[in-house]
């Protein structure tokens, strides 16, 4: 068989940096929207989703739930070398790990809620807190 997919588009692979990706044009940009999920969000392209506007960063934690999502996300260099003050905008896909356990009765809504508002409340936090002492000590 024959992969019939456009021959000048380079192929995706997390963590792998392809040509096209090591010359982007908004390499020196910092970025100001951020991407975080389990695997869903392993596809998306920082490229393609940055622009002379917008600068995209994508985090992705394979196989976490909420809970484990945050915990590898506080852990994560990539994230702790952002520059915190230049996010605007976060996305977040969370809980679809949880569905198997839910189904099974092994969790609770409830816990599974508490995984998700633990998460969305710390990144609020810590996203907060630096625009506030960045307003209050402008470079």
């Amino acid at each position: 068989q024959t992969n019939k997919s456009n021959a000048t588009e380079p192929a995706y692979s997390p963590g792998v940096k392809n040509a096209t990706q090591l010359d982007k044009p908004y390499s020196n940009q910092k970025p100001d929207c951020l991407y975080i999920s389990s695997s869903m969000f392993r596809e998306l392209n920082e490229y393609k989703m940055s622009s002379q506007k917008h600068t995209a960063k994508v985090l992705f934690y394979p196989g976490a739930n909420s809970h484990q999502m945050l915990k590898r996300l506080l852990q994560d260099r990539e994230f702790h070398s952002l520059d915190k003050s230049a996010i605007k905008q976060i996305f977040i896909l969370t809980g679809t790990n949880y569905i198997d356990s839910l189904a099974s009765g092994a969790l609770t809504y409830q816990n599974a809620v508490t995984g998700i508002n633990e998460i969305c409340f710390k990144l609020w936090e810590i996203f907060l807190k630096c625009k506030n002492q960045c307003s209050e000590h402008p470079a």
